[in-house]
């Protein structure tokens, strides 16, 4: 499967912050920590919004506007789409303890004005059902449950198997997409 090169840049973004975690946060934990792994699940999930945002798929807030509905000529949605589901699955497999999860349910309750760029780009990765397929499923069920209930405690107990607190998921968040993300979405208009 070939990437186009915003995929390839944005895997290679995601992996620069892997490697950062891993670096940073393996000698402390005597093996990969969950945070470790919960940044490389978010580094996918910027992966995959970059990939979306050059697709024009409704993966991060106002860009699907960026071709009025309009492909370029050398886009490719198929591919695009396998890409984002590498990407997905990726995330999913680098977050046992379901953190992400959490994470992604605890944006839903929180208020839209208090989030933070990267938080507003993250919980609108998984609104509605666009994008909904067997890869995506876990991220919107999770968005889902946060916005139906509009209650942090519902979230701890559907995610309680993830050890962090969601300042620590913030932080991680603020790791893996400090990047050069800001850089997209502003471009656009946010």
């Amino acid at each position: 499967m070939l990437f186009n090169k915003a995929a390839t840049l944005a895997l290679f973004l995601s992996l620069v912050a892997l490697s950062d975690a891993f670096y940073f946060l393996l000698p402390y934990a005597g093996g990969p920590s969950t945070a470790a792994l919960v940044v490389g699940g978010l580094a996918a999930l910027k992966a995959a919004a970059i990939v979306g945002y050059t697709a024009g798929a409704n993966y991060a807030p106002g860009y699907r506007y960026h071709h009025y509905d309009k492909r370029s000529v050398g886009e490719n949605p198929i591919r695009n789409a396998e890409e984002q589901k590498v990407l997905l699955s990726t995330a999913s497999q680098l977050d046992p303890s379901g953190c992400i999860l959490k994470f992604l349910c605890k944006l839903q309750v929180k208020e839209e004005p208090k989030r933070t760029l990267q938080e507003k780009a993250l919980a609108d990765m998984f609104n509605g059902t666009e994008n909904l397929n067997s890869y995506s499923a876990p991220f919107f069920y999770a968005s889902d449950v946060g916005s139906n209930t509009k209650n942090a405690a519902v979230c701890d107990k559907y995610y309680s198997n993830c050890p962090l607190s969601d300042s620590e998921l913030g932080n991680l968040l603020q790791k893996a997409w400090g990047c050069g993300f800001e850089n997209v979405l502003t471009e656009e208009g946010m």
